[in-house]
């Protein structure tokens, strides 16, 4: 059998029929302390499926708790709201911008009055 990665080990060459063991990746060891294996046999037909599987071997959990879960949901929540209002006020600042833009070209000015004095400078 040729080397293989599988996404999660790499897997050497081996002869036919013969059975290789790796341990568990060094990430799974981040979460909880493992020591477990997975291994595949050397077929004619090349590489059998790991056995046990990943999540077995390696006590890898897939259920998060349910406080998690809810933390998650809350920051979703906020993070989509606070998005949704920086949205509104950067629409409405740029529709006024543009309504301020269109009177100046009329020639009305609304922010700056004219002064009779700084006429007669220049």
């Amino acid at each position: 059998c040729r080397p293989l990665w599988d996404e999660v080990v790499c897997w050497p060459q081996a002869a036919t029929g013969e059975t290789v063991q790796r341990g568990c990746p060094a990430v799974f060891s981040l979460f909880i302390n493992n020591t477990g294996s997975v291994s595949r046999n050397c077929t004619n037909r090349g590489w059998s499926k790991p056995f046990p599987a990943y999540h077995i071997a390696c006590n890898v959990e897939d259920d998060i708790p349910e406080t998690e879960q809810s933390y998650f949901a809350t920051v979703r929540l906020i993070y989509t709201i606070g998005y949704s209002i920086s949205l509104g006020v950067l629409a409405v600042a740029v529709f006024i911008l543009l309504i301020f833009r269109y009177e100046r070209d009329s020639n009305r000015q609304f922010w700056l009055p004219r002064n009779s004095s700084v006429d007669s400078i220049s």
